[in-house]
Parts: structure tokens; C-alpha cells; sequence
């Protein structure tokens, strides 16, 4: 009985020992036979740095705290000395930086070493090495809040009195949380804006089936592919422009071109300065006012019926014998196409042309013969008529 009991006890001691053991190895900062660089930092104040506390390099944990003392020799600056125990050497640049900061949010410090920027020199061994101090979170707000006391208190009673305002039914907010109308309004224009929501889905579904003409563009590969097309005889017309062909390309890259546009338009202002001076027809026109008053004379008298012309705008009888003359003449001219009647033959016909033609020769000899017997009868008329 004893025996067993004496067993248990020597397992339970080992098992103790061997807990420790891998404590102390593994979990600690505890090295057998690796040689430990030792480091001195100063610090103006620890910050509640404490002896064992974690040493990080990069981020990564390279050692501890060995001890912390407080140098009153020295500078404000540098009192307090720290000194670190580390797994492995580091080079430190010079732009490194040593910092006191905060482990967690609960508690707890840790010293942190940034090596600095990678360098051909380093940091010389046994120079004098300097940090600072991470100002902890809470006590940066509680400083923050120091500072501030005055602008604080001044905001809080703003709050308060905004409130009292509001439960008194004062400004917007008041109405939204206690007039009922101001609500419903509100529920309208939620609802509102829920339809809108509703609609737009509607639509990017309609999108997505290819539905209407943007559903079209976004779907049909044949219309994208005409688009895309149009797009490239687009694109050429704008290189044929660009080359100066064409009369666009011409009018807006052909010098000579642009000097007869120059020059029209230089002719065109001239024309316009001569009307405006009230040379010429068109400036008379516009610049006589004679000339005015008789255009606005002639134009009362044809609407009030004056003048031949007056009469041939207003009058409907004359205008009635105008249609029926032009009626006439389009019967008349009908016959004469057709063949009907004297005037008819005398254009159509060769035969009673010939004729016409033989009678107008036999009418002009017989005249010749009158005229040339003429002095013949004259002579017996006179003869005779003396007896």
C-alpha cells in the first residue's frame, strides 16, 4: 500500500518537474546555450514598462525587459534607463525607432524596436540609443477630455437643451418624432420611394430579358453589331473629314476654299453695310421710307379691292370671266390638237395650206397687174371723162 503510494507520489513530482521544464524552455524567453545581446535605451519616463515585459522586433518577440533604473544625472530626456536582453542581434539604421506602447487594450506594455530603413551603414555598437513613449489610449482621451472640459460641458448642455427643445415639440426632429401627420407624410413617402425601388427592379429585369430598346442594345447582338458598324462608318467619315475630302473635308481643311468663304463672307458684310446705308434696290427697299409708304399704299389698295390688280384679287366676277376665257382657251386649244375646225386645217392640214398658199400668190400677181395698169386707167378715165 505504502509502495503504491510512493509511486504516485514520484510520478506526480516528475510530471511537475517535466511541466516546468517545458515552461521554462518553451514558453519563456529562457536559452541554454545561445549567447543574449544586452542593449541600453533611454526613455524620458517608462510608461509602465516593467521588468520581464516583451521586447518586438518588427512585431515579432526577440527578447525582454531586464531592468529599468532612473537616472537623475541625466537630462529630462534620457532618466530613465532601460535595459533589454535579446534572443538574437538586429541592426538598427539611422532612422530606427524604439517605442514604449501599450501590449492590449486591458493593460499590459511591451517595448517595440522598427529597425528602420535598410541602409549600407549601420548604427555604430555601444552608441547611445533613445525612445519614446506611445501615449496610452486612455490616457490620450482622458487628456483630450481635460483640455476640452470647458467645450464639453458647452456641448452637453447643447444636448440637453436640444432635447428639452424637442420634447417640447420645437424644430423638425420634434414634428418627426410626435406629429402624426408629419409621420404619415413620412410613410408615404417611404411607401413611395418602395414603388420606385420596385419599379427599378422591374426594369433591370426587363434589361436582363432584352426587353425595350436599351434591353435591345444590352441583348440583341445583331443591333449592337449594326451600332458597332454605324460607329465605324462614322469613324471614317470623320478620317475622309480630317483627310479633307468631300465638301466638308473641303471646307474645313482646303485653303483656297476657305479663302472664297472668307472672301463671300467678306462680300456678304459689304453687302449688308451698302443696305444698311440705303445704297442700292434692296437698301432703298428697306431704308426710303417713301418707298415704304407706297409698298404699304399699294398693298391697302389690292386688299381693298383698288386698281386692275385689286380687282383681279378681290373682285369674283372678274374672276369668273378669267375661268371661263381660260376654259374656252382649253376647249379651243383641245380642237386645234384634234383637228376640228378652220384654224384647226389651216395648222394641220398641208393640203389647205398648199392652197392657202396658191390663193396668196394668185391675190398678189393680180395686185402687181392692178397696180402696174394703174397709170393706164387713170390716163382713159381722164380722157373720157372730158367728153
Amino acid at each position: 500500500m505504502h509502495t503504491n503510494r510512493h509511486v504516485l507520489l514520484g510520478i506526480f513530482f516528475v510530471s511537475i518537474i517535466a511541466l516546468l521544464a517545458w515552461f521554462t524552455l518553451f514558453k519563456t524567453d529562457f536559452s541554454l546555450l545561445a549567447e543574449r545581446k544586452q542593449w541600453s535605451v533611454r526613455f524620458a519616463e517608462a510608461g509602465g514598462l516593467r521588468k520581464g515585459d516583451s521586447v518586438l522586433v518588427a512585431g515579432m518577440r526577440w527578447g525582454r525587459v531586464e531592468a529599468l533604473t532612473f537616472d537623475s544625472s541625466a537630462g529630462p530626456e534620457e532618466r530613465v534607463v532601460v535595459n533589454l536582453s535579446l534572443d538574437r542581434p538586429v541592426d538598427l539604421y539611422p532612422d530606427y525607432a524604439i517605442r514604449i506602447e501599450s501590449a492590449t487594450v486591458l493593460g499590459g506594455m511591451q517595448l517595440s524596436i522598427e529597425p528602420g530603413t535598410f541602409q549600407s551603414d549601420t548604427m555604430a555598437k555601444g552608441a547611445k540609443l533613445n525612445g519614446e513613449v506611445v501615449p496610452d489610449v486612455l490616457k490620450a482621451m482622458g487628456g483630450v477630455v481635460s483640455e476640452n472640459r470647458e467645450t464639453l460641458t458647452n456641448m452637453i448642455a447643447g444636448l440637453d437643451q436640444i432635447v428639452n427643445e424637442v420634447r417640447g415639440g420645437k424644430g423638425i426632429l420634434s414634428r418627426l418624432l410626435y406629429d402624426e401627420n408629419l409621420g404619415e407624410d413620412l410613410s408615404r413617402t417611404v411607401n413611395s420611394l418602395n414603388e420606385t425601388f420596385i419599379n427599378l427592379t422591374a426594369i433591370s429585369a426587363d434589361l436582363r430579358d432584352g426587353k425595350g430598346t436599351l434591353g435591345r442594345l444590352l441583348k440583341d447582338d445583331e443591333l449592337y453589331r449594326s451600332i458597332q458598324t454605324l460607329a465605324t462608318e462614322i469613324t471614317a467619315v470623320v478620317d475622309d473629314v480630317r483627310e479633307g475630302k468631300g465638301t466638308v473635308g473641303a471646307l474645313l481643311y482646303d485653303e483656297n476654299l476657305a479663302s472664297d468663304f472668307k472672301s463671300g463672307v467678306a462680300d456678304l458684310s459689304d453687302i449688308v453695310q451698302r443696305i444698311n446705308a440705303g445704297e442700292g434696290t434692296l437698301g432703298l427697299l428697306i431704308r426710303d421710307e417713301k418707298i415704304g409708304q407706297n409698298l404699304e399704299r399699294i398693298t391697302t389698295d389690292l386688299a381693298e379691292g383698288r386698281g386692275t390688280l385689286g380687282k383681279l384679287l378681290s373682285d369674283e366676277e372678274i374672276y369668273t370671266n378669267l375661268r371661263v376665257i381660260s376654259e374656252d382657251l382649253s376647249v379651243a386649244s383641245a380642237a386645234l390638237r384634234e383637228g376640228r375646225g378652220t384654224m384647226s386645217r389651216l395648222l394641220y392640214e398641208d393640203e389647205l395650206y398648199s392652197e392657202m398658199e396658191r390663193a396668196l400668190h394668185t391675190l398678189t400677181g393680180t395686185l402687181e397687174e392692178a397696180r402696174e395698169a394703174a397709170p393706164i386707167n387713170t390716163f382713159l378715165n381722164t380722157l373720157f371723162l372730158g367728153f
